[in-house]
């Protein structure tokens, strides 16, 4: 019986499936959405932020960036996470650019 309320508890976390096509988002109206390396670069470009260095000296911020795409453009999640999403651009100049992003910047169809 525990190994069942343990596995219905899990599968309600459950991540979304590979491969899920949907939209990156800007957050609060940005017509860009930053795509970056991976879920460590995000952390940290997140730090950063949060200390400011991204208005102060924003090129520090650009080794972790994968790309940067406009709002709207279609991506495919490759790895979904509870805060983060791995994805893929899928259209655009930066097609095939793979990197992480904020859950709230992907919108599924």
């Amino acid at each position: 019986m525990w190994r069942l309320v343990c596995a219905v508890i899990f599968a309600s976390f459950a991540t979304v499936a590979f491969g899920l096509d949907g939209r990156l988002v800007g957050l609060n109206g940005n017509p860009m959405v930053v795509v970056w390396k991976d879920k460590k670069s995000n952390e940290e470009a997140m730090a950063l932020h949060d200390a400011g260095v991204d208005k102060s000296n924003p090129v520090l911020l650009m080794p972790l960036v994968a790309c940067t795409v406009p709002s709207g453009t279609r991506a495919i999640i490759t790895s979904a996470g509870f805060a983060t999403h791995d994805i893929m651009v899928i259209e655009g100049e930066h097609s095939g650019c793979r990197g992480n992003v904020p859950m709230e910047m992907f919108k599924s169809k």
